[in-house]
């Protein structure tokens, strides 16, 4: 390999691994962002902006905490396979959520629109998803541009503030 292709290599590992460091920060600000809207009661339940505050909820625990995110499908271990495998018996672990010394890193890749993705278990059900942060983002674009639109009809345009 010459120095070349290795210098380029460098550069999209390194912008790869920015751009998961940008989008964990992104999961994490804006998972408080809708924990504090639901504790205020201002996210219906039945909403579009609680199931993406469940998405973000389930991301948010292994990227912060290295843990599934507990739910009423967590009572029982559970067998995962290490991602990517080794090819050996290390690839087999059990998670426990009663064990101290309990580990998980979500899979991770970049979807076809170059966003981050994680493969994602919801302790809740037990189901292994997808999901991508710029499908979070447009949902929760979907759910808050409306009020946003509306804050600004509401407010005088810069001009109109001169005049």
């Amino acid at each position: 390999m010459s120095s070349e292709d290795l210098q380029e290599t460098n550069i999209e590992f390194m912008a790869f691994h920015y751009q998961m460091m940008l989008s964990e920060i992104w999961v994490g600000s804006v998972y408080e962002i809708t924990r504090l809207r639901k504790e205020r009661g201002l996210v219906l339940e039945d909403g579009p902006e609680h199931a993406v505050a469940r998405q973000l909820h389930v991301l948010r625990m292994p990227i912060d905490k290295h843990e599934i995110a507990n739910g009423p499908g967590l009572k029982q271990p559970l067998q995962m396979q290490r991602n990517p495998p080794n090819g050996d018996a290390s690839d087999l672990y059990t998670y426990d959520r009663k064990d101290p010394q309990r580990g998980h890193i979500m899979p991770t890749g970049l979807s076809s629109r170059g966003s981050i993705m994680w493969h994602a278990i919801d302790g809740a059900t037990l189901a292994a998803v997808w999901l991508e942060r710029r499908a979070i983002s447009d949902a929760l674009l979907d759910v808050w541009a409306p009020a946003l639109v509306g804050s600004e009809a509401a407010a005088p345009s810069p001009s109109e503030e001169r005049a």
